[in-house]
């Protein structure tokens, strides 16, 4: 069973921590505004455990998308024969979206991105790289290490 218990937030504003825990799993915390919303969350994620489709997303909602490029780039890419993502994966590092935290890119930010690549790539030096390996960094990303990182929570792009 959950459990909501106000507390003064930023600014003395009240807000509303919700804490799940159940035996076996691990403890889910997370703040909110209302205490509707937090029932609400509290309710999925209770939810999900009773139906057993609870992944922890704990890790997907605090690593950055640039954290895990330099992790692909420190452990895939080192083990490559050729160096050419290098290029790709440095530019991805350099947007915008991979500040943002794995759980919350969506689909729409990675198309949106890779147009931007191809508008930027027209005539210069990473056209010949982004015709043959843009797609595996983010590819592999999506499918979160092929499994082999424990990065939970929903795929954003398939």
């Amino acid at each position: 069973m959950p459990s909501f218990i106000p507390r003064k937030g930023p600014g003395g504003k009240r807000v509303w921590p919700a804490h799940v825990r159940r035996r076996g799993y691990p403890a889910q915390v997370r703040t909110f505004d209302t205490k509707a919303e937090a029932e609400a969350w509290a309710g999925d994620i209770e939810s999900e455990i009773r139906h057993g489709t609870f992944v922890s997303r704990t890790e997907a909602e605090t690593t950055t998308l640039r954290e895990a490029l330099c992790r692909y780039q420190a452990e895939i890419v080192a083990r490559k024969r050729t160096k050419g993502e290098d290029a790709i994966i440095r530019w991805w590092a350099d947007l915008p979206l991979a500040r943002c935290p794995i759980a919350s890119v969506r689909g729409k930010d990675i198309a949106a991105a890779i147009k931007t690549l191809a508008a930027c790539a027209r005539g210069g030096p990473l056209r010949a790289v982004m015709a043959r390996r843009q797609p595996c960094a983010i590819v592999f990303l999506v499918g979160i290490g092929g499994g082999l990182w424990p990065l939970g929570g929903p795929r954003p792009v398939s």
